[in-house]
C-alpha cells in the first residue's frame, strides 16, 4: 500500500472515530440502554465468473444501543429509534484467500410489538479484512483489494420477550462490503446473513409528545466542493495502480421541506486526473484534454435530517461524459454501458451549526459515488448553504 493510499485510509478512520464518538457520547439522559449479542452465519454470493471458493461465514456480534424518547426533535421525526454501535467479527468462509473480518458500524433500528417484537435495523460503517488481493501471494481474492472497506447492512429481526428485560432474537439481513474503488480489484462482498442472539434492555420510559414541525419551508442556494480518490480501471483490473484524485464543484437549489426532509437539484462538474493520465498515455483525445477529462452530472437529491447529521442520497444523469463514452466504445469495445448515463451518490453529512438556522450553514461530508451500481470513487466534501 502506497503512502497516498495509507493517508486516505487514515483519514477515513479518523472520520469514522469522530462519528462513532458522537454517537456513543452525545446522548442525553433521557435514553435507556439496549445490549445484544448474537452468533451469525451466511455465505458470500457469487457475482463474477472468476470467484474464490467459500464456505459458510461464522460471525459473532455485540452491540450497545440507546433507546430514544423524543427529547430532541430529530428523535421524534425518526419515530423514536434505537441509536447504537455494532461490532462484528469472524470468518469469511475462506481463511486462506479472504481471511477474517472485523467491522464497526453505527446503526439505527425501529421496533414494534410487545411479546413478539418486529424490528428493522440499518447500519453503515467500516470493516477490516485480514487478507486482500496481492499480485504475488493472493491472486484468487478478486473481491477486495484493500484491508479497509465500507460495510452497509439492512436487517429484519423478530424478538420473543422472555422477561421484562430479556428477549430472544432471530434476524435475517443482507450486508455489502466495498472499498469504493480506491483499490482494485473491488468486486465487493454481498452476503445474506442469519443470526440468533439475546437482547437485554433497561426499563423503558415515557416518550415525549410529538411536537408539530414549525420549521419554515424555504429555498436556499447550495454550493459544494469535493476531492475524491480512486484507482483507475474496471472492477478487477488493472491492479497495483496509483491512487488518482477527482476534483468536483457543485451548485444548485436546496429546498428544506420539513425538519426531516431536505431536497435539492444540483449540477456537479468533476475533473478526473486518472482520465487525463490515460488520455496523455494513449492519445484517446488529441485536443481539449482537460475538458475531455471532465464530467457534468445533474443530481436530484434527498437528505434525512437527524440533528447535526444527515443521510444524503443522490440520483443523477450525465449531461457530459466524453471520456467514458469513447473509452467504452474504443477500449472496452462495448456498444452500450449504462455507466456512461447514470451516476449516484450516498453519503453522510455533519452540519457545523444548528440546522434550524434561516441562513448560512457549513457541512462536511463523506460520500461514495457509483455509476449504475459500480463504485467509482470515495469523496470528501464541504458544502455551503446560503
Amino acid at each position: 500500500m502506497g503512502y497516498s493510499s495509507l493517508r486516505f485510509h487514515l483519514l477515513v478512520l479518523c472520520a469514522f472515530l469522530l462519528i462513532s464518538t458522537s454517537v456513543g457520547f452525545g446522548q442525553d439522559t433521557t435514553t435507556s440502554r439496549v445490549y445484544s449479542v448474537s452468533l451469525a452465519t451466511g455465505s458470500i454470493l457469487k457475482n463474477y465468473p472468476s470467484f474464490p471458493d467459500r464456505g459458510l461465514m461464522a460471525l459473532g456480534s455485540a452491540s450497545l444501543g440507546w433507546q430514544t424518547y423524543g427529547h430532541s426533535a430529530w428523535q421524534q421525526d425518526f419515530r423514536y429509534p434505537v441509536l447504537g454501535l455494532n461490532i462484528v467479527a469472524g470468518s469469511t468462509g475462506n481463511q486462506h484467500v479472504l481471511g477474517n473480518l472485523l467491522a464497526v458500524m453505527p446503526y439505527l433500528s425501529w421496533s414494534r410489538g410487545d411479546l413478539w417484537k418486529k424490528e428493522l435495523k440499518v447500519g453503515l460503517g467500516f470493516a477490516w479484512y485480514t487478507k486482500h488481493f496481492d499480485a504475488l501471494t493472493n491472486t484468487d481474492n478478486t473481491l477486495i483489494g484493500s484491508h479497509l472497506t465500507n460495510i452497509t447492512m439492512v436487517e429484519f429481526g423478530l424478538s420473543r420477550r422472555l422477561s421484562s428485560a430479556l428477549a430472544l432474537r432471530f434476524a435475517f439481513g443482507f450486508s455489502h462490503f466495498s472499498n469504493g474503488h480506491t483499490r482494485l480489484p473491488n468486486l465487493g462482498i454481498n452476503s445474506p446473513i442469519a443470526s440468533l442472539g439475546i437482547v437485554l434492555k433497561e426499563p423503558e420510559r415515557g416518550r415525549y409528545i410529538l411536537h408539530p414541525d414549525t420549521l419554515r419551508s424555504r429555498f436556499r442556494i447550495l454550493l459544494e466542493a469535493g476531492i475524491g480518490y480512486h484507482e483507475f480501471g474496471e472492477s478487477t483490473e488493472p491492479v497495483n495502480g496509483p491512487l488518482y484524485k477527482i476534483y468536483s464543484v457543485s451548485s444548485g437549489v436546496n429546498f428544506r421541506a420539513s425538519r426531516l426532509h431536505n431536497f435539492y437539484l444540483l449540477l456537479t462538474g468533476s475533473y478526473y486526473s486518472s482520465f487525463r493520465g490515460f488520455i496523455e498515455r494513449t492519445d484517446l483525445f488529441r485536443d481539449h484534454q482537460m475538458i475531455n477529462s471532465s464530467t457534468l452530472v445533474l443530481y436530484l437529491g434527498h437528505e434525512f435530517m437527524a440533528g447535526h447529521f444527515s443521510i444524503d442520497t443522490r440520483v443523477g444523469a450525465y449531461l457530459f461524459n466524453p471520456f467514458r463514452r469513447r473509452y467504452t466504445k474504443e477500449i472496452l469495445d462495448q456498444g452500450y454501458d449504462g455507466r456512461i448515463y447514470n451516476s449516484n451518490k450516498l453519503g453522510v453529512n455533519y452540519y457545523l451549526f444548528n440546522t434550524k438556522k434561516e441562513r448560512g450553514n457549513l457541512r462536511l461530508g463523506l460520500y461514495i459515488k457509483a455509476n449504475m451500481g459500480q463504485a467509482d470513487f470515495v469523496e470528501w466534501q464541504i458544502g455551503w448553504l446560503l
